[in-house]
């Protein structure tokens, strides 16, 4: 069995950081991997980052070349796409260079190893366009690579102030100079920083209220959480896609580390918006990640009154009952859920979970083949390769388990269950000491952790463990 990963700026355990920024960079969530509505959506499959809105085509998608270069893309026809673009641009010298809106296409159908060369190429038709270096950024930062990123921004402003641009594309250039801005200081934690990106982004597109969001956290990263909510509540009123400002403000004190104020703010959002499917969500989702599993329980059966059809509900309620360990209950709802999308990954690995927790042969038996299977299809998955890890240890096959776990691991991409399971192992080997200090990481670490009150008991009465 083959498998590789591939990837870049994961610096800190689990990849949480770049999954962290790829939310960021898609303007759904915010750095501390909340989502803007509901806390951590359950993902019904892993995808690439989406680019920023530098990536957005406008109002040029109405442009009846770009229209003709968009099917050639989706066609795979690179070469009469650029030809098409490069007519487009010629008829609309504002354009960015043709191989900087065939970057824009590849971003935006996640084909990342398109960017890179026509980047590259835009850079030579045009050395002197922004929107360019703003798209070198925008790949930086989904790389990881902020130092860079915030080079690339400071190039583009330069260009920005040149008199070759109209006042209104020198305002978007500008704004999307100060969007990238926001970008980096928000993923290194620079909230002062961020506030004034995001303020100067705010004078130039006020009513943005995505902005006016992100400027709320900002605020709450500077300890003005007062603030932070008269922010976060404008943005919700001026924009009602985005999430309610108190489950908001429960989901930024849960990555501050206060769980307590997190709590309260939580059954504050329930109170006021009882009737609020993004709540009853985001709720479940918070007790789901604090090990609460019976009043997360509650909460999705809450959820699931308001909306029966929604399967992101049916999802939390699968997850839910694997906390619970309630196996048959969650196999039930994941086996449902992966007959209508039997090819989405997430789903057959949730039910190779749950099925491997029983004690049927027949369970166990498909378990490994679905786990297998979603492999086979992309080895590159590290969370397809730590579930078959995980089915591996319930079987007792140590050593192709840790083989598995121990290269997701190493990679940076293992997510708490993952660390936990590679702890158990390590330390059925006889190797305490390594064993709890992947535990330890595994409850330290922020986001979703199914077998949290596991590894917590463990540590509570592990004799190595207590003795430290």
């Amino acid at each position: 069995m083959r498998f590789v990963f591939s990837g870049r700026g994961e610096t800190s355990f689990g990849g949480r950081w770049l999954g962290q920024m790829q939310a960021l960079i898609a303007g759904l969530a915010f750095v501390w991997g909340s989502s803007a509505s509901s806390g951590p959506i359950i993902p019904g499959s892993s995808s690439p980052a989406q680019p920023t809105s530098a990536a957005d085509l406008g109002s040029a998608k109405s442009i009846p070349d770009i229209e003709l270069a968009i099917k050639s893309f989706e066609k795979r026809d690179f070469k009469a796409c650029i030809e098409t673009l490069r007519k487009a641009v010629k008829a609309h010298p504002e354009l960015p260079p043709p191989h900087a809106l065939f970057a824009k296409l590849a971003l935006l159908s996640n084909q990342g190893a398109l960017v890179h060369p026509a980047l590259e190429r835009a850079a030579m038709e045009d050395p002197n366009h922004p929107e360019v270096y703003i798209l070198f950024a925008n790949v930086a930062l989904i790389e990881g690579r902020l130092t860079d990123a915030a080079v690339h921004l400071e190039k583009a402003k330069a260009l920005a102030s040149a008199g070759r641009w109209t006042a209104e594309q020198g305002r978007r250039l500008e704004r999307l100079c100060y969007q990238g801005n926001a970008s980096v200081a928000e993923a290194r934690g620079d909230w002062k920083a961020a506030k004034t990106a995001l303020s100067a982004w705010l004078e130039l597109e006020p009513g943005n209220a995505r902005a006016r969001e992100r400027l709320g956290k900002a605020l709450f990263g500077l300890g003005q959480a007062e603030r932070a909510y008269e922010e976060l509540q404008r943005a919700g009123k001026a924009d009602a896609t985005l999430g309610p400002a108190p489950l908001t403000m429960g989901w930024l004190y849960t990555r501050d580390r206060n769980v307590k104020k997190a709590r309260e703010w939580m059954e504050r959002s329930l109170k006021l918006l009882p009737d609020s499917l993004r709540v009853r969500m985001g709720v479940t989702s918070w007790l789901l990640e604090q090990g609460k599993a019976d009043e997360a329980q509650t909460q999705a059966e809450a959820a699931a009154k308001l909306d029966p059809k929604s399967n992101e509900v049916k999802r939390l309620l699968g997850l839910a009952a694997r906390e619970r360990k309630d196996f048959a209950r969650s196999e039930e709802i994941f086996q449902a859920l992966a007959l209508e999308s039997p090819v989405d990954s997430w789903l057959r690995n949730q039910l190779a979970l749950a099925l491997v927790e029983q004690s049927d042969p027949a369970k166990q038996r498909r378990a490994v083949e679905l786990a297998e299977l979603s492999v086979r299809q992309n080895g590159k998955d590290p969370a397809a390769v730590a579930t078959l890890g995980m089915v591996y240890y319930r079987l007792k096959r140590l050593d192709d388990a840790e083989k598995l776990l121990q290269a997701v691991f190493n990679s940076g991409k293992a997510n708490s269950d993952a660390t936990y399971v590679l702890g158990l192992i390590k330390s059925e080997r006889g190797q305490q000491d390594p064993a709890m200090s992947l535990i330890k990481m595994a409850l330290a670490a922020p986001g979703l952790f199914l077998f949290r009150n596991d590894a917590q008991q463990w540590l509570d009465h592990h004799p190595v463990a207590r003795s430290k």
